[in-house]
């Protein structure tokens, strides 16, 4: 009977010693025997895609100067825009094309300006929210055809972008005066 009794006693003290060992899962951290407290919390954002859009602060642009051939006029173009919000970092192109040349009419006679007589210049390249890391102006040049205007690389050209280019004319021969009207169109892709 002895034997039984000191076996129970001894399994009893075993099962004391077994949950005094394991501390519940809500015990109380205590720094001074466990190391520092901490607790975790997972944090979630989500952000949604936004704008995509290119625009200008005016809606004309103008100069002024001599009919003779040859002379240079500076066409002063607005401020452009360039808003990247989708969150894709997908890049984007800016190019300028001259969709209408600048016409007058006199009479029953027409007279163009040929977009080989106008060049397109970006200037700088600004931003108001973004970095300009991989973003630039482009090259520019005769609109005669598309030009380069400003370009984002892949991974770059989130935020907002600004630039005020111009268009210098060089007048061609065999115009009369008046004031000559045509569109350019920068597009965003």
């Amino acid at each position: 009977m002895r034997i039984r009794t000191l076996f129970a006693l001894a399994a009893t003290g075993a099962l004391a010693l077994a949950a005094t060992a394991v501390a519940p899962a809500s015990a109380a951290c205590d720094p001074t025997t466990q190391g520092p407290c901490t607790a975790a919390t997972t944090v979630e954002i989500t952000l949604s895609g936004g704008t995509f859009s290119i625009a200008t602060d005016a809606p004309t642009a103008t100069g002024a100067g001599s009919v003779a051939p040859g002379s240079i006029i500076a066409v002063d173009m607005p401020t452009t825009t360039v808003t990247d919000n989708r969150g894709s970092l997908l890049g984007w192109n800016v190019t300028a094309d001259l969709t209408t040349a600048p016409t007058h009419v006199a009479g029953e006679t027409t007279y163009t300006i040929p977009g080989a007589a106008m060049t397109w210049v970006t200037g700088t390249v600004a931003t108001t929210s973004g970095a300009l890391a991989g973003v630039s102006a482009g090259l520019g040049g005769s609109l005669a055809a598309p030009v380069p205007v400003a370009v984002s690389v892949l991974g770059f050209g989130g935020g907002t972008y600004t630039y005020t280019p111009s268009v210098s004319v060089v007048v061609p021969p065999n115009l009369v005066a008046g004031t000559y009207t045509g569109t350019v169109t920068q597009s965003l892709a």
